[in-house]
């Protein structure tokens, strides 16, 4: 079966739409009295930010103080479009119901980009359930916070990008450019993202050179954009809150010489698991002492790219920035892990099936040969 091939384009999505809904009921239905409704405290920030922007006041938190204290411009412009047409408490629930919106596209891009890569519709929904059912990305993804917005952009970058054909003309360039520089405006961590997708293109070869240079464009001209308004406002060129954060991790990172590791990026790993177990398989296969089984090009490039991410936002925030918020601007790309996972370790065992037979054998169990690789 082909996912989304011209002739069964329309069923197909029926049917990944009412998978998703399922599971996305499910994980309403289990955690969403408890978790919906909570407001991260940054969300606040945000709000009372987007709320003085649509008054006419620019970017400040006290009244007559500018500041450029959001490091996700497109976020406040939204919830400033927000505060433009309705009440404050309107613009809570618009807030909420929109992040129960992403939150399930995400799921469903999810579900469809897997699924198209793996040829197997079951493969998409177990992706979309690994992403839905997690708590702590339901709870990343509903806070009030900007991170599904991202998550959604970036999965459907990834789609883009590895979920088609190898593009022969240059007709996805103007979307590619557009979805970066959008991925860029929502979180300093897009431009990351967006920066290592164009290389990681360049370095496979798996899209037109040009694709590389449009995302890597769109990344450069959200960073301007974000740079020029910090400048005017502030008079430096990063945000106000993001010296705060880095400067606060940095206070509670452990000093190694020169070296600082902040702990909590690693702690936090442990509500991730068998996430971070799928990590870990997938940085040792990465080597190349263990290879992915049989597949197309595609779906071994989207899997190593979501290692490639984790691991360098793991990097990242641990060694560098030293922030606390180390996990939900991985949302999109934890199915990718317990993915790769599974087929490294089902070429592990098919690779030393015979010295397992024999093992099993001496413990009084039969070895299926109807396993094949």
């Amino acid at each position: 079966m082909r996912i989304l091939n011209h002739r069964q384009r329309l069923p197909e999505i029926i049917l990944q739409l009412a998978g998703t809904a399922a599971i996305c009921a499910i994980a309403l239905v289990i955690m969403g009295r408890t978790l919906l409704m909570a407001w991260a405290g940054d969300a606040v920030i945000h709000l009372r930010i987007a709320e003085l922007l649509a008054g006419g006041h620019g970017f400040q938190f006290n009244l007559g103080e500018p500041v450029v204290a959001t490091t996700s411009l497109l976020w406040t412009f939204i919830l400033a479009g927000f505060f433009s047409v309705l009440s404050p408490a309107g613009v809570a629930h618009a807030v909420k119901i929109l992040n129960v919106v992403l939150w399930m596209s995400t799921v469903f891009v999810t579900a469809i980009a897997w699924a198209q890569l793996s040829k197997s519709r079951w493969v998409g929904w177990v992706s979309a359930a690994i992403l839905a059912l997690n708590p702590g990305v339901f709870q990343n993804s509903l806070n009030g916070m900007e991170a599904i917005l991202l998550a959604l952009l970036q999965i459907t970058l990834f789609f883009i990008v590895f979920g088609q054909a190898p593009p022969t003309s240059n007709k996805r360039l103007p979307l590619l450019l557009v979805m970066a520089t959008l991925t860029a405006l929502t979180r300093p961590e897009g431009i990351l993202f967006c920066f290592l997708l164009a290389g990681f293109l360049a370095w496979q070869k798996r899209s037109l050179p040009a694709e590389s240079i449009a995302i890597l464009a769109g990344a450069v001209l959200g960073t301007a954009v974000m740079a020029g308004i910090n400048l005017q406002v502030s008079g430096q060129l990063t945000p106000d809150s993001g010296v705060a954060r880095m400067a606060a991790g940095l206070r509670e990172s452990i000093l190694l010489g020169p070296v600082h590791i902040h702990p909590r990026s690693i702690v936090r790993l442990a509500a991730y698991l068998p996430l971070t177990i799928g990590l870990l398989f997938a940085a040792f296969a990465a080597t190349g002492r263990t290879p992915l089984p049989a597949g197309s090009p595609a779906l071994k490039g989207a899997l190593r790219f979501s290692v490639l991410v984790v691991a360098a936002m793991l990097f990242f925030y641990t060694f560098i920035f030293g922030a606390t918020h180390t996990i939900r601007y991985w949302i999109p790309f934890f199915p990718g892990l317990p993915l790769y996972l599974g087929m490294v370790t089902l070429v592990a065992v098919l690779a030393n099936r015979n010295g397992l037979e024999r093992r099993w054998q001496r413990l009084g169990m039969d070895y299926s040969e109807d396993v094949r690789v």
